[in-house]
């Protein structure tokens, strides 16, 4: 009995430390939703989560459900070696709880209608991975049908999740999926006001081109290049190069994890530039004269003035003022994309 009593003991006190532990990581995920760029979002959310529950890596994922079940769509590695044979593309449990959205799917799990036989096996004698996992999923944008997975993982299979834990996970994977998307959104919209160049904007999409949040005129500049465009999936000429040159509209590519952002402005005058021209046209804008810019790029004073001669004409310009304040959108590249509102993190 009194055995008993220790281990029943025991089991509350885990019980209510795993949910302390959960009490104060959903504050810590909105800071960091509200204040972190996008490109390093998932691993300092994953840090945060690390601190609460013990793991040692993490997988997540974002698919969308198909016909034939959910599809994986992009995959950001957390803290893990490079997977081998036959799960390199999917680990089989994580594909499992993305078929079961609100629901934890472990390693001693039944029914899991959608694994092979071959997988329950191997599942049986320990993870393939040599790991001992815990998957959950949720709704990423329902009315996208995108759906969102996260799964940890132990490399000590010996050291197994309890329920605790589990619940643990549980409801973490619906926060780190709200805050995540939350960031997103934030990062291609802001605060307008920043945009030094009202005709730009900024959209996420996984490798496969489905658009995961896309900023304010998004759909309305990729329509005057494509007029019957409508989405979920941008056009494929996006992503086919890092910089995308079009009849009205200019795409820079720039990878984020497994995923694109995507900086897209309207074209200008200064796209009629060859790169020689933009070079020297910027060095001119920023104060030098024809002589300084013809040393710095060792060429002659006279084929620099007649670059000037040309690169005045192709703007349609008559100033270095001018020149200068076009000049800008060529030098204001995409940086890290940070959020409307920033987070002191020196505490």
């Amino acid at each position: 009995m009194k055995q008993h009593d220790r281990q029943e003991g025991g089991d509350i006190a885990e019980w209510t430390a795993a949910m302390g532990k959960l009490g104060a990581l959903p504050i810590e995920l909105y800071r960091l939703a509200f204040g972190t760029p996008v490109q390093r979002f998932q691993e300092l959310a994953l840090d945060a989560a690390r601190r609460v529950l013990r793991f040692d890596s993490a997988r997540w994922v974002l698919g969308m459900r198909e016909a034939d079940g959910p599809v994986f769509h992009a995959s950001y590695r957390y803290r893990q070696a490079p997977e081998s044979g036959a799960f390199r593309e999917c680990d089989p449990l994580l594909l499992e709880a993305l078929h079961r959205p609100g629901e934890i799917v472990d390693s001693p799990s039944t029914g899991a209608g959608h694994i092979d036989g071959r997988v329950h096996d191997a599942i049986a004698r320990g993870h393939p991975c040599g790991c001992e996992p815990i998957p959950g999923s949720g709704p990423a944008a329902p009315a996208l049908n995108l759906i969102e997975g996260i799964a940890f993982y132990r490399t000590d299979y010996s050291r197994r999740f309890s329920k605790p834990e589990r619940l643990l996970a549980a409801n973490l994977v619906p926060q780190l999926a709200d805050t995540w998307r939350i960031n997103r959104l934030l990062a291609v919209q802001g605060d307008r006001r920043s945009m030094p160049q009202p005709n730009e904007t900024l959209a996420i999409c996984d490798g496969k081109r489905l658009l995961h949040a896309a900023g304010h005129h998004f759909a309305t500049m990729v329509q005057t290049e494509w007029k019957q465009w409508q989405g979920p999936y941008v056009p494929a000429e996006l992503l086919a190069a890092k910089t995308f040159l079009g009849g009205r509209i200019v795409v820079v590519a720039t990878p984020i994890n497994d995923m694109w952002l995507l900086t897209i402005r309207r074209r200008s005058r200064t796209d009629r530039l060859t790169a020689r021209e933009r070079d020297i046209a910027r060095r001119f804008g920023h104060g030098l004269d024809y002589r300084e810019v013809a040393r710095e790029l060792r060429i002659s004073p006279a084929t620099a003035r007649n670059h000037l001669k040309n690169i005045y004409g192709k703007l349609e310009i008559n100033s270095k003022v001018e020149l200068a304040s076009l000049m800008r959108q060529i030098d204001r590249g995409p940086a890290e994309v940070r959020s409307p509102r920033s987070v002191d993190r020196s505490g």
